[in-house]
């Protein structure tokens, strides 16, 4: 054998195993690098996508509505010439009472006729004030009750919201996203949040939708308009609109805007004729 390529080839073999355990460190530590930037750049989509999906599922949340508000209002079934003030406090506790209560306020004129005021007022069964008041209707009746005795004399107070049907009516909420509208008096809004609610009523299916349009100040949620309409039903098609919308955040004062006259707190109080009481729910409620 050619010595000097015997010696060569050991030679390379030393110099590869002199070197071998550099070359082995260098290529461990290159490939543990790209494996952590690998991991690094995995981890930071990852974190990427669940933030985006977070954010989704909450820009996809409709809000909810203030539960304390004052606003001039028309609508709900009212004639366009019936314009007035509603005052709407819904604490939503289980048990009620003049501390934490539930109440709906309808302050409401008609062209050519006096105001007509309703009070729905819910402050527990102990209280003398919970009840369904109709106050300067009638010429010459000051106060009346709707209901003076009997489980029908507190009101369910409705809690508006958005989605309040639930699973059992098959609710679906539906953001529209920002588009224009008029609140009260054809005054423009422009981008607000438009929330669509769509239920079925059980054993009827009859068919339900509002379509919520509001803004946000702040914390405050504003409600400008209120869509609504019903299959197979008549009439069942219209908007409540808002104007002058304004939040309270004082709820201990606001209570006292729930407060009947005193005429409607004492124990001779009278019960409305049930005539009336019609006629008054056909002019300025219904």
């Amino acid at each position: 054998m050619d010595q000097r390529r015997f010696f060569s080839r050991e030679s390379e073999r030393e110099h590869v195993s002199t070197c071998g355990d550099n070359i082995c460190l260098n290529r461990t530590l290159y490939i543990s690098n790209l494996i952590t930037q690998t991991q690094t750049t995995t981890m930071f989509r990852l974190i990427c996508t669940i933030a985006l999906l977070v954010y989704t599922a909450a820009a996809q949340q409709p809000p909810h509505l203030s539960q304390a508000w004052q606003a001039m209002s028309a609508g709900d079934g009212l004639p366009n010439d019936t314009i007035g003030q509603e005052s709407y406090l819904y604490e939503g506790c289980k048990e009620r009472s003049e501390t934490c209560m539930n109440g709906h306020v309808y302050n409401y004129k008609k062209t050519g006729t006096a105001n007509c005021i309703k009070y729905e007022i819910d402050q527990g069964g102990k209280s003398r004030l919970s009840g369904t008041f109709y106050v300067s209707c009638d010429g010459g009746l000051n106060c009346c009750m709707k209901v003076k005795s009997g489980p029908e004399r507190i009101p369910k107070v409705k809690k508006w919201d958005i989605g309040m049907a639930g699973a059992l009516f098959k609710d679906q909420i539906t953001y529209l996203g920002k588009k224009d509208t008029t609140e009260l008096n054809n005054k423009p809004v422009t981008g607000a949040d438009t929330w669509l609610e769509t239920f079925t009523i059980p054993f009827t299916g009859v068919k339900v939708n509002y379509t919520y349009y509001v803004t946000t100040n702040g914390t405050d949620v504003i409600t400008h308009r209120i869509d609504y309409g019903a299959s197979k039903a008549k009439g069942a098609v219209g908007s409540i609109l808002y104007g002058d919308f304004q939040p309270q955040h004082n709820i201990t004062a606001f209570r006292s805007v729930f407060t009947p006259p005193a005429a409607c707190q004492t124990g001779h109080v009278m019960q409305c004729p049930k005539g009336k009481v019609e006629e008054w729910e056909e002019t300025y409620f219904n």
